[in-house]
């Protein structure tokens, strides 16, 4: 019968490989091994079966020569006993020596199959190494397509999420520069105006506005020493972080390209210039922004010196009826808790700004690593899945190699049958021939 397909292979080789490239690999190089050693223990024996074939042969051709030698004594015999007996006898030996020199002749036809059953054998087992190489060779190229398709994903998402930056960054210093642009214009149009209820409403709406533009100074510096301390942190932490993720990773691919193929692929080497010159780009865009953040600041506090110049030179207000210079401390202690109520609000906005800003940094570096785990597992499904297939497609090439080798231990187990059988009537015919003789000795002792 035939043996079974996986037969004496190492223990859960089928389910490391589906887990880990690696072992897998490993795995299948020790089963393609343990395969050899039994073909070369096949080749042995077969070798072994064909020295006893020969041996058999040996012993066919002495036994015809001693039929040969026993047929001449029975010719001298039979030559003293009668003509008419001499001539039967003689055919009919001639006739079993024909037959003999047929069956050698099958002899050395079944010995010639045997050695082409051997020939194609070998043929078989440097088939299989040369299918194993190009297998090897296949997943090799695989590798390099699937890096360098990882390569075009995360070049297309950096190139995506700084175009959305640079899309709000722009935004924003517009909405700003507009927005200071009015309140040039207002405050232009304040110095020109007149009246002191006017005046009065003028001046209270220019320290609002003072107020709001202050507040939107300190945020504005504060998202610059954000910003800063972001590019610093993501710098230092996460760009050397994502780094060493990605050379450790590259690592145990190519320790696993190693003991799978010879030569290592130059994806790996590509994929850390990349990430380097990505990451140097982002950090080198982040650092363009800060500067053009600390332009708009150095705008803010040149419109800020504006407005403090301009306060300086506009008479203090007065209320209605009241006389010249009695509401001087009246306006001191406003001004004192408008001050107050303007640097509690510029506190409460400064807060708020900076909870914003940690927000949307946070949800962006989150947005980030999301993406390289999916694209990362995704990856590594693919690899798994491409090695799970070829892996079948090997063990099931194994398996038809092994069940061809049965097949032909099973003819070469009928053709030893078969020659034992050959032997057991060739030993019945010696036996038919060695009665005649005994007859005519007999005959003798009693003449």
């Amino acid at each position: 019968g035939q043996a079974e397909p996986h037969a004496g292979v190492p223990g859960g080789a089928w389910a490391r490989a589906a887990g880990a490239p690696a072992e897998a690999l490993s795995e299948l190089a020790r089963a393609f091994q343990w395969l050899e050693q039994r073909f070369l223990g096949l080749r042995a024996e077969l070798s072994r079966e064909l020295a006893q074939v020969r041996s058999g042969a040996h012993s066919c051709t002495a036994d015809a020569r001693l039929v040969r030698s026993r047929l001449d004594s029975l010719e001298q015999e039979v030559s003293r006993s009668a003509a008419a007996e001499i001539g039967t006898r003689l055919d009919a030996l001639q006739a079993e020596l024909e037959a003999l020199r047929g069956r050698l002749g099958e002899q050395e036809a079944k010995l010639q199959g045997l050695q082409a059953d051997l020939s194609a054998a070998a043929e078989l087992q440097r088939e299989q190494q040369v299918r194993g190489r190009e297998g090897q060779q296949e997943q090799a190229r695989r590798l390099d397509r699937l890096q360098a398709a990882l390569d075009a994903l995360r070049s297309e998402a950096a190139a995506s999420r700084c175009q959305s930056l640079e899309a709000g960054v722009a935004e924003s210093q517009r909405a700003l520069s507009g927005r200071m642009d009015q309140l040039q214009t207002h405050l232009e149009g304040l110095r020109g105006s007149a009246g002191d209820d006017r005046l009065r409403a003028l001046h209270h709406g220019l320290h609002e506005q003072e107020a709001k533009f202050e507040g939107l100074r300190r945020g504005l510096s504060e998202m610059a020493s954000t910003l800063r301390g972001w590019v610093q942190r993501f710098d230092a932490e996460e760009v050397l972080g994502c780094l060493e993720e990605l050379r450790a990773r590259l690592e145990h691919v190519e320790a696993g390209r190693r003991r799978g193929a010879e030569d290592a692929p130059p994806a790996a080497v590509a994929t850390k210039e990349w990430v380097r010159e990505s990451y140097g780009e982002s950090m080198l865009h982040l650092r363009r922004e800060v500067e053009r953040w600390a332009a708009v600041e150095a705008r803010v506090e040149r419109l800020q010196a504006d407005f403090e110049a301009a306060g300086a030179a506009r008479p203090a207000p007065r209320a209605p009826g009241s006389p010249p210079g009695a509401g001087g401390g009246e306006a001191g202690s406003a001004a004192e808790a408008l001050a107050r109520q303007l640097e509690h609000r510029c506190a409460g906005l400064r807060g708020e700004l900076g909870r914003q800003q940690e927000e949307r940094l946070a949800a962006e570096r989150e947005a980030w690593r999301a993406l390289m785990r999916e694209e990362t597992a995704a990856l590594r499904r693919r690899l798994t899945a491409e090695l799970r297939a070829e892996t079948q497609l090997w063990l099931t090439e194994q398996q038809h190699a092994i069940a061809a080798l049965d097949e032909h231990l099973l003819l070469h187990e009928e053709r030893l049958e078969q020659q034992q059988q050959q032997q057991q009537q060739r030993q019945s015919w010696r036996q038919r021939l060695q009665q005649p003789g005994k007859q005519a000795k007999q005959g003798r002792s009693l003449l």
